[in-house]
């Protein structure tokens, strides 16, 4: 209940516009099905993952909540962490066979802020059914392994090769767990070592064979390179991510979505060195516990749970609840073990060591439930959490790039006036280059139209020009609608249209021509009748959909605002109109068509047209 009560504040939050929206909104299974979309989450993959076990959760929180309010999916959320909590107990238990301990483990680990982020953005639901599934299953192995009970030993290990199954459909970081079991086997079995591991095989070919087909045929967002440039840096690299993350174990106060990592093969000689540092802290743990096989077991616990999340597979940001949740466990077993090897060669006797013993746990759970409690805020709104996360990482242009994108999405006039600056300077952060490379045209538009605004249009062209290589293969000319755009807010409507003459091709005015014949007169509206134009936009993921029907959408507005402003209402009209019956959910070309229905003497129309447009 302890966690209950420190994110309690959290259950009036909404959803964030930062992959919430894209897992309880947009996925159209767990919308209108009924029980036909529960059966469509285990054929279909979405958002280039395949997790059906956790669209389950999600679809049982529509159908029991719906979309009003999200304090029910929060407190289901909620019960998913304790369960999660629950495992680790179970687990620390069973391994060590002291059920102290395990209180003691979990009872941190249910209060570190790490896992907070995983509590409060309801996208990451899937951190926490995947972690209580995947340690059960860990904690029935070890009991299968224990079992003396020959009748009872084959449906403990049928349960934890279940738990598994259900663990790798919620989340495919559950692969680090047979990693975790064959650690077990190493350090705390006994007999030849290639027959205990033995059963570990079938675990390990279901966990393998998953992973393989996820990055063969599910995941389509791994095109891009490896960190780095090379699976040697990217596991160089890696020693200065385990270094910070064994830190914030311990004082995890500057805590952040995402973290700036310089390029590993300029700081070699830094991140060798954080790899040995990190394993003289295992070592150093192993030697002050009594029970030295068991910490050294935690830690390297930790480590086989870090390695889905390693920089072998192609990232731009560093999540810490990658990182740091997955390892938790096992490094907050080792540090237990390791405040009891300094207690017990500090003397005394067992009565005044089991007091110390209370006292610093209590002091543990305090700090970690004021730090976890403290960062709850951060999660209220998207603009908040980036804003937290700019500032704790002021070096990251991947950090600023998210808040200039918060502020532009918040529909807020002042936070709106803020994009541009900060994507300015996003630009010039180091490794923009590569860390922005998704968000690059949108940092350049906004960046151009904020230098535009200071009166600096020699330079707002300058860096179009500089920065056009940047955009990527695309079926839409993004330079041309940037600069399109700046004419057009430097009122040169005339030459905003000659530079999307190409742009507005065959299949747009032949869709325009259609709508001219069914919507000119005002009696039917554009969203009102069949799409006029199917958007082939073929090879794309749900995301590279998105970008490119944004940049589509943003093309049409400038093209028909120009249009506008030339007092050319009928050319206008076929650009709205086209606009406004590709993306009838799409407010700016909706109001764009409302002005040029004014415009057309069409008053009644401009006024439909402006219907169910009060929020944002």
């Amino acid at each position: 209940m302890l966690p209950v009560l420190l994110y309690a504040r959290a259950l009036p939050y909404g959803v964030l516009d930062y992959d919430d929206t894209q897992y309880y909104l947009h996925n159209a299974s767990l919308h209108g099905g009924g029980w036909r979309g529960l059966l469509e989450l285990w054929t279909t993959p979405y958002y280039s993952e395949y997790f059906p076990v956790t669209q389950a959760t999600m679809w049982l929180d529509l159908r029991l909540f719906g979309t009003s309010s999200w304090w029910g999916a929060r407190l289901h959320g909620l019960a998913w962490f304790g369960l999660g909590a629950w495992a680790v107990r179970a687990f620390v238990a069973r391994l060590t066979g002291s059920r102290r301990l395990g209180f003691a483990v979990a009872l941190l680990y249910a209060l570190h802020p790490v896992c907070g982020q995983s509590v409060l953005w309801l996208a990451e639901r899937k951190n926490l059914v995947c972690f209580a599934l995947s340690w059960f299953a860990a904690e029935r192995y070890l009991a299968w392994r224990d079992e003396a009970d020959g009748g009872k030993r084959p449906y403990r290990y049928a349960a934890a090769c279940l738990l598994l199954a259900a663990a790798l459909l919620a989340k495919v970081h559950a692969v680090a767990v047979p990693g975790i079991l064959l650690v077990c086997e190493v350090l705390r079995g006994r007999g030849p070592l290639l027959k205990r591991c033995a059963p570990l095989g079938p675990l390990f070919a279901a966990a393998g064979a998953f992973a393989l087909w996820n990055v063969a045929y599910i995941r389509s967002d791994l095109h891009r390179g490896t960190f780095g440039g090379s699976v040697p840096a990217a596991i160089l690299g890696d020693g200065s991510i385990l270094l910070r993350y064994l830190g914030l174990t311990v004082w995890p106060a500057e805590l952040c979505l995402f973290y700036d990592v310089p390029e590993p093969l300029a700081t070699a000689g830094w991140n060798a060195a954080a790899w040995v540092l990190a394993l003289a802290a295992m070592l150093a743990c192993a030697y002050l516990a009594r029970e030295r096989k068991t910490a050294a077991l935690a830690w390297l616990s930790g480590l086989a749970a870090m390695a889905p999340a390693l920089n072998l597979s192609p990232q731009f940001i560093l999540m810490s609840d990658h990182y740091l949740q997955w390892a938790l466990p096992g490094w907050l077993l080792g540090l237990v073990l390791a405040c009891e090897g300094l207690a017990a060669r500090a003397g005394g006797g067992p009565a005044a060591r089991a007091r110390q013993a209370r006292l610093a746990l209590l002091a543990a759970a305090g700090a970690l439930s004021v730090l976890a409690f403290l960062q709850t805020p951060r999660f209220r709104s998207q603009v908040a959490l980036f804003e937290d996360n700019a500032l704790k990482q002021p070096r990251s242009a991947l950090a600023a790039q998210r808040l200039a994108w918060a502020l532009s999405s918040s529909g807020i006039p002042e936070f709106q006036e803020q994009v541009g600056e900060i994507s300015f300077r996003a630009l010039g952060l180091p490794g923009a280059e590569r860390i922005l490379m998704p968000d690059r045209a949108f940092a350049i538009r906004q960046a151009a139209l904020w230098l535009a605004e200071q009166d600096q249009d020699a330079q707002a062209h300058e860096l179009i020009r500089r920065e056009a290589a940047y955009f990527g293969p695309t079926v839409f000319p993004i330079e041309a609608i940037i600069h399109a755009e700046l004419d057009a807010r430097a009122e040169r409507p005339g030459e905003a249209v000659k530079k999307l003459e190409s742009f507005y091709s065959a299949p747009l005015r032949e869709a325009a021509g259609r709508l001219r014949a069914l919507c000119r007169d005002g009696v039917k509206l554009p969203h009102e009748v069949p799409p006029q134009l199917e958007l082939k936009l073929t090879g794309m993921d749900s995301t590279d959909f998105l970008w490119a029907r944004a940049w589509l959408l943003r093309g049409l507005l400038v093209l028909a605002g120009a249009h506008a402003k030339l007092q050319q209402p009928e050319p206008a009209f076929d650009v709205a109109a086209v606009l406004v019956n590709l993306a009838p959910d799409y407010a700016p070309g909706r109001i764009m068509l409302a002005g040029v229905y004014g415009h057309l003497n069409l008053p009644s129309a401009s006024l439909r047209m402006r219907q169910g447009l009060e929020q944002p």
